[in-house]
């Protein structure tokens, strides 16, 4: 059984998501202190100032953004080339955000995909006929 390149790239981000997930649930899954509850806590956690405080809003972010990453790598968008442009373009800000706030043995599954989409990308150009090809193709109207 041959796997696409974008059904990898939406696993991997699948994963990502799982990732960030489980990290919140070891953040608000702990013991908790006396009379507090794991949604106060999360709302501490947001409204936290500097640097801590977008780290907890870009944890939270983070794992919607890699899930709905993995449903588009699945979804028609991915079989054409502006959609699948699109979301290499995103997969790449994805990627610089990750880097930047997180350990890179978390990002490792935000980074990895994004290869596999210009390797898709560079597939479905090849695969697909150009506007040139097409115009010859179709009969003239007379």
């Amino acid at each position: 059984m041959k796997t696409s390149a974008t059904s990898l790239a939406a696993l991997l981000y699948g994963l990502a998501a799982l990732g960030f997930a489980g990290m919140w649930y070891i953040v608000l899954g702990g013991e908790q202190p006396n009379g507090t509850t794991p949604f106060s806590n999360l709302v501490a956690l947001l409204t936290l100032d500097g640097h801590e405080g977008y780290f907890f809003r870009w944890l939270l972010v983070a794992p919607l953004c890699c899930a709905a990453m993995a449903a588009s790598y699945l979804s028609p968008i991915a079989r054409r080339q502006f959609g699948l442009t699109c979301l290499v373009i995103l997969g790449i800000v994805l990627s610089v955000a990750s880097l930047l706030t997180f350990d890179f043995k978390l990002t490792i599954f935000v980074v990895a995909p994004v290869p596999l989409g210009c390797y898709a990308f560079k597939s479905l150009r090849e695969t697909s006929p150009s506007a040139a090809d097409t115009r010859m193709a179709r009969p003239r109207d007379r």
